[in-house]
């Protein structure tokens, strides 16, 4: 169920806090070696199916500012599994 396209009043208060997550999940180094491939993966597919097709522009721009505040690895491992996600 896509609680994002049902209910998003729901969800889009707290989209900004789940972009961060997100995000860490995939790039920070006391996360990364805890997680498995599969698990990341599927983070990336949330975030490309659903915090970027939230229909807020302004989740998408702070995606984004966050992106640009990465170091080049950290934006080379979210490509990698943004990348992955299909």
């Amino acid at each position: 169920m896509n609680i994002n396209a049902s209910k998003p009043e729901k969800v889009l208060p707290y989209m900004d806090r789940i972009t961060l997550l997100c995000l860490k999940l995939l790039t920070d180094s006391r996360c990364r070696r805890d997680l498995d491939e599969v698990f990341k993966v599927l983070t990336a597919k949330f975030i490309k199916n659903v915090i970027m097709n939230c229909g807020r522009d302004d989740i998408v721009l702070k995606l984004q500012g966050y992106e640009s505040q990465m170091s080049a690895f950290e934006r080379s491992e979210l490509a990698k599994y943004l990348a992955l996600a299909n």
